[in-house]
């Protein structure tokens, strides 16, 4: 660590805590096209932390010795993540179970807005597969199950971190990016007009 960047050392885990979705779209046969919002949060995982709640709070040093040797560091605060998007999803659902289930898969593009130190309301492109299984109980309506992976490269942010070493809590900004792929799942209900 040195020169204002944190380096390789601080890595933290998040946790997914539930999150709200929706889309709407047409089908046309085994083709379709829906448009699809999400918010979710993400929070520091507490695993492995005998103290509860200092999982969102990291130090790390300057890498600097000090006049009397000692190194100096800096204490910062992780809050955690949010994340709005909008995606545009192609689906295709040419895999029938049988005449009402099947399996469906799609991929996706489009844009989210993320909240991570520092980084507020950042847009970023982003890209999303999915693959789900849905049970049509009748004509128009249907229970569905999907995996998704989304992902959109390196988040760029500041942090803003405090000197242990001085008196009067100095705070500066530091450099940080978080690489955002992650796995989730979605359950629910579908009506088709």
């Amino acid at each position: 660590v040195g020169s204002g960047e944190f380096g390789d050392k601080y890595r933290p885990v998040y946790t997914e805590d539930f999150g709200q979705s929706g889309s709407f779209g047409y089908r046309f046969g085994n083709l379709g096209i829906e448009i699809e919002g999400s918010e979710q949060e993400f929070h520091p995982s507490a695993a492995g932390y005998k103290i509860e709640g200092n999982a969102v709070h990291f130090a790390f040093t300057t890498g600097k010795s000090g006049a009397k040797g000692e190194v100096s560091g800096f204490v910062g605060e992780n809050p955690g993540m949010h994340l709005g998007l909008v995606l545009l999803n192609g689906c295709y659902s040419g895999l029938r179970l049988d005449e009402k289930n099947g399996i469906y898969s799609c991929l996706g593009l489009g844009l989210a807005a993320t909240d991570y130190l520092g980084g507020l309301g950042r847009l970023r492109a982003l890209w999303n597969a999915k693959i789900g299984v849905e049970l049509q109980f009748t004509k128009n309506l249907t229970m569905f199950g999907e995996v998704y992976y989304r992902g959109f490269g390196v988040l760029r942010g500041k942090v803003r971190v405090f000197s242990v070493a001085a008196v009067e809590g100095v705070d500066t900004l530091l450099s940080s990016g978080m690489n955002v792929s992650y796995v989730g799942n979605a359950c629910g209900v579908r009506y088709l007009f």
